[in-house]
C-alpha cells in the first residue's frame, strides 16, 4: 500500500533552483531562501554544465512513513540526495564534478526510479530535503532547455515495497511472459521457470549508487512446498557474489505473498541474483518478485546510529564498508544499542586504474625531476617496481605515495 500524500509530482510542485555550486548545498540546514522557485515546465537554459534543485519534504509521522519511492525524469545525468545524504545516481560517472556531463543522452520518456529508506537517511518528522543536481546531456550545448522533473509516493506498511528500475534482468528461460515483467508489481501477469537446481534470475539496479532492502518477497501463484534457494548480493561484477539469504523447506500459497528476511540488504548492493538450490514439489510461478523494507519490530529496538540504521534486538544493523573495501560492516543490537562496528565481511579490494598524469615523462639530465603521485582506485599500501624493472639511476619511488623524485644522472633512450 502507498501513501496517498504525494510530497512532490510531475508538472505540478515547484522546486528552489540555482546554477551555483555552493557547499552543503543538499543539506536539511541549507540556506536556499535566495535561490528561485520554479515549476519545472518553467526551468529555461543554463550557461553551466550543472543545475542544482531542492524540494522540501514534510513528514507527519516518520514511524509511519518509512519508505519513500521517487521516479525521474531526465535527459542527461542525475544525483540524488535526501536529507544531504546521496541516494541514488544515474547515468553519471562515480568521480563527477560540476562539469561533467551524463554518460550518455537518456530518454526523457523512460523515467528510473529508485527508493529512500527513511532509517539510512536522518528522516525525521516534519522538515526533510529532497535535492537533485541534473548533469548536462553528454554533447549537447548549453542551449538546451533543462530537463528534469520527479515524482515521491511513501510507502506506509509494516513492509513496504521498494521501487527501483533496471538496468540487467537475465536468467534462466521464463514460460507465459517475459523475464522482466517479473519485477513490474502488476499482479495479472506471471511466469515460471523449469524446477530445477540451479535455475536463477539475476538483476542490477539502475542506480549506480547501490539499491538497499532488508526483504525479499515474491508474489506466487500456486501452493508448493519443499521448496529451497538462495538470494546473492555484490555491488560489481568484478567481486565475488555474497550469500545474503539461504533456505530449504519453504512453501508458497496461492495468489499470496510471502516474504524472508535479509537483513545484509541495508548495507546497498548494485547486482543481485536468485537461484534455485532444492526444487519443489510442483512449478513455482510467480507473478512479482520484489524487495522490501520491513519496520523494526519486537519488544526492542536499537536507535540507528550514522550509516546503521534502527533494527530489533538481536539483529544486526548493517552498511557499506570504508571506501576501498567491498562487503559490508555491522553493528549488534543488544540491550537497546548498538554494538561495535564488526568489519568481518570487510575484504580490501584490489587497487585498480593506476595511472600517472603521462606514460612517458622526458626529464633533463643532472636537473632534479618531480613526477606527481598517480590516480588511483582503492587501497595502495606500498608502490614497488616490477621485477626487472627499474629507474634511472639518482630517481627513487616512494614507497608510500607512488610520486618520482631525484636528480637523474645517466641518460635513457
Amino acid at each position: 500500500m502507498f501513501s496517498s500524500y504525494l510530497p512532490f509530482q510531475f508538472d505540478y510542485s515547484e522546486w528552489k533552483i540555482s546554477f551555483d555550486t555552493v557547499e552543503n548545498w543538499p543539506s536539511l540546514d541549507f540556506d536556499d531562501s535566495a535561490w528561485q522557485s520554479k515549476k519545472t515546465s518553467e526551468f529555461t537554459t543554463n550557461a553551466r554544465v550543472t543545475t542544482y534543485v531542492r524540494h522540501q519534504v514534510d513528514i507527519p509521522d516518520i514511524n509511519s512513513y518509512s519508505v519513500l519511492n521517487v521516479q525521474v525524469k531526465y535527459a542527461g545525468g542525475i544525483v540524488a540526495y535526501f536529507n544531504g545524504r546521496k541516494v541514488a545516481r544515474f547515468n553519471l560517472e562515480k568521480n563527477f564534478n560540476e562539469e561533467s556531463q551524463s554518460l550518455a543522452v537518456h530518454d526523457v520518456d523512460t523515467p528510473s526510479k529508485f527508493h529512500v529508506i527513511m532509517t539510512t537517511v536522518g528522516g525525521t518528522n516534519g522538515k526533510n530535503m529532497m535535492a537533485f543536481e541534473i548533469h548536462r546531456p553528454l554533447g549537447q550545448s548549453s542551449s538546451n532547455k533543462i530537463v528534469f522533473d520527479a515524482t515521491g509516493v511513501f510507502g506506509v506498511n509494516e513492509c513496504s515495497i521498494l521501487v527501483d528500475t533496471y538496468s540487467v534482468i537475465t536468467g534462466s528461460p521464463v514460460s507465459n511472459t517475459e523475464i522482466e515483467n517479473l519485477f513490474d508489481l502488476n499482479p495479472t501477469t506471471y511466469g515460471s521457470q523449469a524446477n530445477t537446481q540451479g535455475t536463477y534470475i539475476d538483476w542490477e539496479a539502475e542506480n549506480l549508487e547501490e539499491t538497499k532492502f532488508n526483504s525479499f518477497a515474491m508474489q506466487t501463484v500456486y501452493s508448493r512446498t519443499g521448496f529451497g534457494f538462495s538470494l546473492y548480493v555484490r555491488m560489481s561484477s568484478e567481486e565475488e557474489y555474497i550469500s545474503s539469504l539461504a533456505v530449504t523447506g519453504q512453501s508458497t500459497q496461492a495468489l499470496r505473498r510471502i516474504a524472508w528476511g535479509v537483513p545484509v540488504g541495508i548495507a546497498g548492493f548494485k547486482q543481485l541474483k536468485y537461484e534455485v538450490d532444492v526444487p519443489a514439489n510442483g512449478v513455482v510461478s510467480f507473478s512479482s518478485i520484489m524487495l522490501q523494507y520491513c519496520k523494526p519490530s519486537g519488544t526492542g529496538v536499537c536507535p540507528g546510529i550514522g550509516d546503521y540504521p534502527s533494527v530489533g534486538e538481536g539483529e544486526i544493523s548493517p552498511a557499506s564498508c570504508e571506501e576501498g573495501y567491498r562487503g559490508y560492516s555491522y553493528r549488534t543490537c543488544s540491550n537497546g544499542q548498538l554494538g561495535e562496528i564488526n568489519n568481518k565481511y570487510c575484504v580490501q579490494k584490489i587497487p585498480a586504474k593506476m595511472l600517472y598524469k603521462s606514460g612517458r615523462f622526458d626529464l633533463i639530465k643532472d636537473v632534479e625531476a618531480h613526477i606527481d603521485a598517480p590516480k588511483y582506485e582503492n587501497i595502495i599500501e606500498e608502490f614497488y617496481l616490477a621485477e626487472n624493472t627499474f629507474l634511472p639511476t639518482g630517481l627513487e619511488l616512494n614507497a608510500k605515495t607512488g610520486e618520482i623524485t631525484g636528480i637523474p644522472t645517466e641518460e635513457v633512450l
